[in-house]
């Protein structure tokens, strides 16, 4: 291998280590039910409001399939 590819395989694997994994570094997790369709609302229960920031920025939402992906 040359020393352009040893590089972009270097670059490659560094950015991989940053993006991979995050789902499991949340200190606080809830599973929505009744989602039965692409579009729907989500109720917050009222005990989430103590674990967010006030201006909600930090919820994220990820649609994971049975399958697991």
């Amino acid at each position: 291998m040359n020393l352009r590819s040893n590089c972009c395989i270097a670059i490659g694997l560094f950015l991989w280590s940053f993006s991979y994994g995050q789902m499991d570094r949340y200190a606080y997790k809830m599973e929505l039910q009744g989602i039965d369709a692409s579009w729907h609302r989500v109720v917050l229960p009222d005990g989430l409001f103590g674990k967010v920031s006030a201006d909600l920025q930090d919820i994220r939402i990820y649609g994971i399939n049975p399958a697991g992906g």
